[in-house]
């Protein structure tokens, strides 16, 4: 072979070599792009499965274990549904100390689109933890432009809504008004411990919420058990609350009844003491004159006693003065020779 030739097959050796070089080098890059290729489906496959979870949910054995976007929405839909709509940060005006009327200041959505002649249900803007309470259900009675609405209490108001209304816009805090009272439900404090749970909850009650979803003790009423576990009663509050408004309306009716029976009695009773009063005095004068009496009696009866001891003696006397006399009557007889019958004496007779 001759040189050139040598130098050719060196150089095809030389550049197989190279594209055996290439082709392994192309071969690692195909196997490794392959897998990250692979890897990359499963983990689109993945996101996939995962977006469908998120929206849809998971399903096992036939049942929702996790809610997704869909369920939520839903679930959020309801609740705005349940609830209605709400203003926040609304500011009030002076209220009205004896019938609740007040006004306020919405100015979140403007227009607020509340609409007159409504009930609308109004709440401190705090935590109940903080002292947030439930002040009362209002009618719109006026509304001024597109911020301004009339409020005025659509139950009477006991004296200490009263004060408790006129404190909590005296404090220069804000209120939550609610188009619909809030429905109770059995998943609303499922998310609270049993700490939490009592902390918030009213000592009288709290036993119903701490139970409600577990295993039902025997002694437990029939109507709370349901497959052996304690369902606590839901509340209507709207019902509690006109029921609440009747019971106070009649307490209140007895409540005044019963003060104008305390003040016809306490006018009686007036009148019976100024009759004691006078009784007393008849009986104390009666007394004073009864003792005058009794003196004039002691005195009399000792001015009887003497007379009578006078009397006697003077009975005494006389009866001596006609025995004398009669024994000179008749020694002067006797001395003229006149003899005397029994007739002729004297009988003395005391008056």
């Amino acid at each position: 072979m001759s040189t050139l030739g040598k130098v050719f097959a060196g150089l095809v050796i030389v550049a197989a070599l190279g594209f055996f070089f290439l082709g392994m080098l192309a071969l690692q890059a195909h196997r490794s792009w392959g897998e990250a290729n692979e890897n990359a489906k499963q983990q689109l496959e993945q996101a996939i499965e995962q977006v469908k979870v998120t929206r849809w949910g998971q399903l096992q054995g036939g049942k929702l274990v996790k809610p997704g976007i869909v369920q939520k929405v839903a679930e959020l839909h309801g609740l705005l549904v349940d609830r209605g709509r709400v203003w926040y940060q609304v500011t009030p005006s002076a209220v009205d100390p004896m019938t609740g009327a007040t006004s306020v200041e919405v100015a979140n959505p403007s227009p607020h689109q509340i609409v007159g002649g409504s009930i609308l249900n109004v709440f401190e803007d705090k935590p109940r933890g903080e002292g947030g309470q439930f002040l009362g259900q209002f009618r719109v009675t006026g509304l001024e432009g597109d911020t301004k609405v009339a409020l005025a209490p659509a139950m009477t108001m006991s004296p200490e809504s009263l004060q408790r209304l006129a404190a909590s816009q005296a404090a220069g805090g804000t209120w939550t008004i609610y188009e619909l009272l809030p429905r109770d439900r059995h998943e609303l404090f499922t998310t609270l411990d049993d700490e939490a749970q009592k902390a918030l909850l009213p000592a009288e009650t709290v036993q119903e919420y701490l139970k409600d979803g577990k295993d039902a003790d025997p002694n437990d009423p029939q109507d709370r058990q349901v497959d052996r576990k304690y369902v606590r009663r839901l509340r209507d509050y709207n019902v509690l609350f006109r029921d609440l408004d009747q019971q106070m309306a009649v307490l209140r009716d007895r409540v005044a009844s019963a003060e104008v029976d305390q003040q016809n009695m306490d006018a009686a009773l007036a009148d019976a003491q100024k009759h004691v009063e006078f009784e007393r005095a008849t009986i104390a004068s009666l007394k004073t004159e009864l003792a005058e009496l009794q003196a004039e009696l002691t005195a009399v009866t000792k001015h009887r006693e003497t007379l009578e001891a006078g009397l006697a003696q003077t009975r005494a006397d006389v009866a001596r003065l006609v025995e004398a006399n009669e024994q000179l009557v008749d020694q002067l007889a006797a001395q003229q020779g006149v003899v005397r019958a029994p007739g002729d004496r004297a009988d003395y007779e005391e008056p």
